[in-house]
């Protein structure tokens, strides 16, 4: 029975001696070679909103991003949280999701989660209307004559007319109707001069 121990005995000390071997060893391999993978906990850096009127972008950078972290949001002085669609990593490394049936003019906190790391941003939908003080106001009607000036009075027969006069700051008002034409833009609005078109 005695020696019966003592090879029991023998048998864990050697097991315990490999086991701290294999540990000394695998903590070796990491520090000499970077051989072996550890996976690092992801780093959120930097969280980037783009609000529209009843949405929001959300893109957040970072290093060792996940596949996926978990959205939510609330109004401001909401204490409830809601989910969104999970925000995902798209190939160049950023994760990327929407908010979609916000309120216009309200202002949002967003929260992307990944286990403990996190990153918290806020901000507010533009208005469902765009406050706007136009310095010309073209109009366009398909039933009127070729011949306009896109005055009320005379106004252009196509919406590519109304553009193409447009310069930043125009509103081009459109009046209803079927207008089967494809249009371009060759002007853009500038510094708080907006072009815009209303039908």
């Amino acid at each position: 029975m005695k020696k019966f121990s003592v090879l029991l005995a023998l048998a864990f000390s050697l097991v315990a001696f490999n086991a701290k071997s294999l540990s000394l060893t695998f903590e070796n391999d990491i520090a000499q070679s970077g051989n072996v993978f550890i996976s690092s906990s992801p780093t959120f850096s930097k969280i980037d909103l783009y609000a529209n009127i009843e949405t929001i972008g959300v893109v957040v950078s970072g290093s060792n991003l996940p596949a996926t972290a978990d959205l939510v949001f609330n109004r401001d002085g909401e204490t409830s949280w809601h989910a969104g669609y999970p925000i995902k990593r798209i190939d160049n490394g950023r994760l990327v999701s929407s908010l979609f049936g916000l309120s216009p003019s309200t202002s949002y906190n967003i929260k992307v989660i990944n286990g403990i790391t996190e990153i918290v941003g806020k901000v507010t939908t533009q208005p469902d209307e765009l406050q706007f003080t136009p310095t010309a106001i073209l109009y366009v009607n398909g039933n009127a004559a070729p011949s306009g000036n896109g005055s009320q009075a005379a106004p252009f027969k196509t919406i590519q007319e109304g553009v193409n006069h447009a310069t930043p700051g125009t509103q081009v008002l459109v009046a209803d109707g079927i207008y089967q034409e494809n249009v371009s833009f060759p002007a853009s609005g500038c510094c708080g001069q907006l072009d815009t078109g209303q039908g």
